[in-house]
């Protein structure tokens, strides 16, 4: 049985420890996920890299003839991924119906940090943040206090304000 199968075994109390269990596997295997859509009775999570990049001023890739115009390349996380997970509230748990696609996009040696979703603090280390900027600590002293436990940063340099 694989993890996305045993997922669709489990009940949770809230949508927001059905977010964090997924986002939890998700980090496990090196991709990250948004909600897409959401509502008292249903949840919609998608693969970071769902969607593609828009091009709203309708410019062509090579630009048209007589002008300089063209639609530059971007550098997007946007891959038209289509791994989707829908959930649904079946009183007084939520569960998780279907989880559907797979990813189009290698995560494989990709360190899940690099998503934001994964760069969060837990309670305890936004107290000591707020001891820090109390005591008027520089960013570097903040920023080796809040490391992993393998010693990999939490979060980066610019926490003032956070």
């Amino acid at each position: 049985m694989n993890a996305e199968t045993s997922l669709l075994n489990l009940k949770f109390e809230s949508a927001a420890m059905l977010k964090a269990r997924v986002q939890e596997y998700a980090k496990s295997e090196g991709f990250a996920v948004v909600t897409c859509n959401s509502n008292i009775r249903s949840l919609v999570l998608r693969c970071r890299h769902h969607g593609k990049s828009r091009n709203t001023r309708n410019l062509s890739d090579d630009g048209k003839q007589g002008t300089t115009k063209r639609k530059v390349v971007k550098m997007s996380m946007r891959t038209g991924c289509p791994w989707v997970l829908r959930a649904t509230i079946n009183f007084p748990y939520w569960s998780i119906n279907e989880i559907s696609g797979a990813h189009n996009h290698t995560s494989l040696g990709r360190n899940p940090m690099i998503y934001h979703q994964h760069r969060v603090l837990a309670d305890d280390e936004y107290q000591k943040l707020d001891d820090y900027m109390s005591a008027k600590a520089r960013n570097i002293v903040m920023y080796e206090a809040l490391r992993n436990a393998n010693g990999a940063p939490k979060m980066t340099m610019k926490v003032s304000g956070y």
